[in-house]
Parts: structure tokens; sequence; C-alpha cells
């Protein structure tokens, strides 16, 4: 594995520089972006039709798989060694491992590995037991056992909703904290509480869906969510998206981009198992009824939301996808650069 420079970036083997979201930096110091622009040295834009636009030129972004430049949180301090110090007593290292504050390390890849070098197996929602009695969620978020949460950036959610902010001021149940994603950290929650684990080792989720071992997430009707993105059918053969990138199922529902499912009355069901209604009401879990308006937990589903692909990309007769830049995106979710490299899932080059 290539070993990345410190603000995330790689050097491939052609000499350019492979950037946190997805742009290649040239040997002559233009960067070509995904959808095949070339930003030259002096902010000029040379669009993919030959087009050449003034400095400034705001070009389209794209949510690349495998490229979530990380995200930390304020009143982080860089040590002269490169280290990062965050708030909430985790140091994030150039090689993008991250040591908890029980001395545990957090791997790009999402594994934990005890001081001692043992790797942990994660709970069914993929948190983690640390040493010292708290759990690590899989957001990055620390649970102390008196239920207190410890942010990234510090602030403390008291167990009745209320926050306590890093400099001892207290912020309402309504304060919404700045979301952060840390280098091997889900920006929310991989799955909704109330999964069960399978014998065979897949995931069922409260809203029927399957997170099988391979990655992939089998859907209520039988068909299959890849890690691409798209959705195989239960004869084998690929559903082709409606314009939003949803998917109608055989069932007569909607699956949607974010991995909720709407149904044939309206109303949408929710990964957790949380039901809104047409008129916004939101039926719970636990049979509560909450009003419009109710914010639901977000969660990072398997094969959704992840891949935004520029315009110009080609579908290939194997399943990938090649951008207009020469990357191919291919069907188990990897990225083939130009170089022959290949960036992984989990960021890895």
């Amino acid at each position: 594995f290539a070993e990345p420079l410190a603000d995330g970036s790689y050097v491939l083997a052609d000499g350019s520089i492979l950037l946190p979201n997805g742009d290649v930096k040239l040997p002559m110091g233009e960067i070509l972006t995904p959808d095949g622009a070339m930003i030259l040295p002096d902010g000029s834009v040379v669009l993919p039709d030959g087009t050449t636009m003034p400095p400034g030129h705001k070009l389209p972004s794209y949510n690349l798989p495998c490229f979530v430049p990380p995200d930390l949180p304020k009143g982080t301090v860089t040590l002269e060694n490169g280290v990062k110090c965050l708030p909430n007593g985790m140091m994030l290292h150039p090689d993008s491992k991250m040591t908890l504050p029980d001395g545990s390390v957090k791997l790009p890849d999402g594994r934990l590995m005890r001081p001692d070098g043992t790797i942990v197996q994660p709970e069914v929602d993929g948190s983690y037991k640390l040493l010292d009695g708290t759990t690590l969620l899989p957001d990055g978020v620390i649970k102390r056992a008196n239920g207190e949460m410890l942010l990234p950036d510090g602030t403390v959610k008291l167990p009745d909703g209320t926050y306590r902010m890093p400099d001892g001021t207290t912020k309402p149940a309504s304060y919404a904290p700045p979301a952060h994603h840390l280098p091997g950290f889900a920006r929310c929650k991989r799955v909704p509480e109330g999964t069960q684990q399978l014998e065979d080792g897949s995931r069922l989720l409260p809203n029927g869906m399957v997170l099988m071992q391979d990655g992939t997430m089998k859907m209520p009707d039988g068909s299959v969510k890849l890690l691409d993105g798209r959705l195989r059918r239960q004869d084998g053969t690929m559903a082709e998206p409606l314009a939003d990138g949803s998917y109608k199922l055989s069932d007569g529902t909607v699956l949607l981009p974010n991995g909720d499912i709407r149904r044939a009355n309206g109303d949408v069901l929710k990964p957790d198992g949380s039901v809104v209604k047409a008129d916004g009401t939101v039926l719970r879990p636990d049979g509560t009824v909450a009003p419009p308006g109710y914010k639901l937990p977000e969660f990072d589903l398997p094969c959704f939301g992840a891949a935004k692909l520029p315009a110009g990309t080609v579908h290939l007769a194997d399943g990938s996808q090649r951008l207009p830049n020469g990357m191919v995106l291919r069907p188990d979710g990897t990225m083939l650069l130009p170089d022959g490299s290949v960036k992984l899932p989990d960021g890895r080059l």
C-alpha cells in the first residue's frame, strides 16, 4: 500500500498526485478533474469541450467512491510531527491511523486495533467497546458509561439531550452540533439500532433489508443493491434507475437514493423502521407518534448515496464505469486509476 502525504494525497507511479477529492495534479501543475476539465496553473479552466473559462469558474463537485476527505473539528491542533490532536483526545497520524483515548488505534480501513496489536470485532451496530469502559460509535462519537456522548469537537451531549460545550456553556436539546467526518469513521451510524445479527453473518435491518457479508444489501423484494450503487433484480438483470436515482422494486415500492423505501400509499419507510406518513407525522419503531418536523436519525448505509459521477461517464460491458478523466469505477466499488493503482473503498491506495 502507498503511504499518503500529510494532506491525504498520494504520489502516483506516473509522477502525478492524486488529491483527496479525486482530482489529479499533473507534473506541470495542471489539475485534472473527474469530468475531464483541466485547471491550469493560472487558474483558468479548459472544459471537456475545449472551451476556456476564466479563473474562478465554478466547476461541479462530485462524491466519488473511495474519495472522502476528512473534516476535522475546530480546535484541532497540529503538532510538529504532523499528528493532529482533536479536542476529544483522539490523535490523527499522518498515515491516517487514529489513536483513541484508551490507546487503541482506529485503522484507515475502519477496523479497531488494541494496544497489544489484536484486532477487535465490532458490535452488531458497528460500535466498539474500548478498554476504558466507553463505547466508540461508528461516527466517531464516544459514549461514556453514564450515557454522556463525547463529540469530536469536545462537546458533550448529556443524557437529557442538552449539550455541554467545550467552553463550559450549555446548549438546549434543539442545538445542532457541527458534523465532522473523521478518517476511518462513517459520517453517521452505519446501520440502525434494532439491527439483528443472523446466523450466516448477515445483518437484518428493522426495515427488512439485509446487509450481506460481501457488503451488498438485499432488498425486501429479493433484489440486491450492489457496492457500485446499481440494483440487480432476482433474475440477474440490472434495473434502470429513475431520473432521481431511485429504483422501482418488484413489490410496487420505490427504493430512494438514501435507502428509504416509499410505499405505494406515499408512506416512507426509514432504515430504522420508522414510517413517515404523507402528512409528515412519524410513526416510530416503538409505536409512538412524533409530529411533522421530527428529526430522524441518518444512516450511512452501504451501497447508498456513495457515487455522484460526472456527465460523460461510460458504462462498460463488465459493469465498470469509465470516468472522463480515465478513472474506472469497478463493480466491487474500487476505483482503478490511470497509472494502474487502485483506490480502495476504505480510502487506501
